[in-house]
């Protein structure tokens, strides 16, 4: 929580991104998040905390969300941030922990994992 919050609170953070938004009296999006490997917390891209943090700091801000949209990808060369795809040649990683907990409080029909 305490490396969230810094995340969070960081000079380009979502409170910032808030505090913006809200001082044009507009609402605010997040238009790319997700879990990727690295950082202390999250070495191999299973942060379900993570996903659980986030929701939490949406649900506190929704009445001023307009949208935010999860960045879903699995190449290598990328964030590796992959919930739904199976893991294959195209496809390096797939963060099953951290999809299970994105479904179960985001919504979405429950689908089986390769």
């Amino acid at each position: 929580p305490a490396e969230f919050a810094t995340i969070a609170s960081a000079a380009d953070g979502l409170d910032w991104l808030y505090a913006f938004a809200k001082s044009r009296r507009k609402k605010f999006s997040v238009g790319e998040w997700g879990t990727a490997p690295g950082g202390k917390s999250n070495t191999n891209g299973e942060n379900a905390e993570f996903i659980r943090w986030m929701h939490g700091w949406f649900a506190a801000h929704a009445h001023d969300l307009a949208y935010e949209a999860y960045f879903n990808n699995c190449t290598e060369t990328e964030v590796q941030s992959n919930l739904f795809r199976p893991k294959g040649p195209d496809c390096v990683r797939q963060n099953v922990t951290a999809a299970s907990t994105y479904r179960s409080l985001f919504g979405g029909a429950p689908r089986k994992l390769d």
